[in-house]
């Protein structure tokens, strides 16, 4: 029994080393593009069991910040959906206007009024964009993310995909 207590602690342990040096880095990094530090998230596809329906799930950026020169400013985000058609992922969906919006300064997200990601029309606060009544398929995320300041626009792929 005692041999098995040491197998099954170094199986957990080597299993968790192998998923987190493996796991995506949340910290906001630049990109090359010349934008400030940000740092987007994945999707996810998921059961709705009240009406039956599979949704997937766009993920606003964990981190975004102002550009250099500016004490502040407004960040807006627009998922833009992928499909894959069996040889490379083709859009699907793309909304005309900015899905969300965010206060930031050179350090990251306003904390006071109004924080984090707020939804475009509601102004209420967004944690994640549904995308509903899709065929079964594998999908990803382009994310634009675009500053007010000086109108720079920035696409990033999701690190992830989701089928359903």
């Amino acid at each position: 029994m005692k041999h098995l207590g040491k197998t099954a602690s170094l199986l957990l342990v080597s299993c968790f080393l192998m998923i987190s040096m493996s796991a995506t880095s949340v910290w906001a990094h630049s990109t090359g593009d010349g934008s400030p530090p940000h740092s987007v998230r994945g999707v996810s596809c998921e059961y709705l069991p009240i009406n039956g329906q599979v949704v997937v799930k766009a993920f606003p950026p964990n981190h975004a910040t102002a550009w250099s020169g500016f004490s502040d400013d407004v960040v807006y985000w627009t998922p833009i959906l992928y499909r894959w058609d069996g040889s490379d992922y083709v859009e699907w969906f793309h909304s005309p206007n900015a899905i969300a919006y965010a206060y930031v300064h050179q350090t990251g997200f306003y904390q006071g009024i109004n924080p984090g990601w707020r939804h475009s029309t509601i102004h209420g606060q967004l944690q994640f964009h549904p995308f509903y009544n899709l065929p079964s398929g594998t999908y990803t995320v382009l994310n634009l993310i675009q500053w007010h300041q000086n109108g720079h626009e920035h696409y990033e792929w999701a690190p992830n995909a989701c089928t359903i």
